[in-house]
């Protein structure tokens, strides 16, 4: 007969995660072929994602947004945001799988095995008819010159516009999936040091960078948002829909 095991509280179930990345942390050496997550700059940006969980969690601690803001600022000073239409590209499609590939996003997942497009079965495929249409109040939101909409959208004569944010490719490397993106710990230390009552964050959500277009709403809103009925919703898509995402 199989007994099971006490069930872990929420602050010990933390207490064990930030054991094991800060225990591998501090590991004199890395091995940079097989074992990719031990790469330290993704063990810090998991723990920035760590910390920030845990903040807004029923495990908070009063240090937990130091520590948010500690490691994602560990990133965000070696690290910088897209500028261009063709680094943002780099990001979203890629065109390489591993670590480290561009200077944008640390991780990147990729292959091209049977089976394909698991990560745009969320979306569908806009060239086959099974997109999401995006809605004209989200397309006036974009002003002229701005190039995310010819990034993150596909113009279809029947459907409409349609959200293509990743490339699908047939017969070729057709399946991306991006991780921590460099981006994601540049609204990390902004919301950290917003709660901490810096001067950085502010300096960080006044950036007019396109990668961050969000920047001036805290994770807390979003939040707020996702759990508010249609309108939050409707708003979070948007939001999503923009590159916060």
């Amino acid at each position: 007969m199989i007994e099971g095991t006490k069930r872990l509280s929420q602050q010990e179930v933390y207490k064990r995660i930030i054991g094991d990345l800060t225990e591998a942390l501090n590991y004199e050496t890395a091995n940079d072929t097989w074992n990719v997550f031990y790469n330290k700059d993704i063990i810090h940006a998991l723990l920035a994602q760590v910390y920030t969980f845990k903040a807004e969690s029923a495990a908070k601690e009063e240090k937990d947004w130091e520590e948010a803001e500690k490691h994602s600022d560990y990133i965000v000073q070696r690290y910088q945001l897209a500028q261009t239409a063709d680094e943002l590209k780099s990001v979203i499609r890629p065109g390489a799988a591993g670590v480290i590939k561009n200077p944008h996003c640390l991780l990147t997942l990729g292959w091209d095995i049977t089976p394909r497009s698991n990560s745009y079965s969320f979306w569908g495929l806009p060239q086959y008819g099974t997109g999401q249409v995006v809605s004209p109040d989200l397309l006036a939101t974009y002003t002229p010159g701005d190039y995310r909409p010819g990034l993150y959208f596909y113009v279809s004569e029947e459907d409409g516009v349609m959200y293509q944010k990743f490339e699908y490719v047939t017969w070729t490397l057709s399946d991306y999936i991006t991780l921590f993106r460099v981006a994601d710990m540049y609204l990390i230390c902004a919301e950290a040091n917003t709660r901490l009552n810096r001067p950085k964050g502010k300096e960080l959500r006044r950036s007019k960078n396109p990668e961050l277009p969000v920047l001036r709403l805290t994770m807390a809103t979003m939040c707020w948002m996702k759990s508010s009925g249609n309108a939050g919703r409707n708003f979070a898509e948007n939001t999503i829909c923009a590159g916060w995402i």
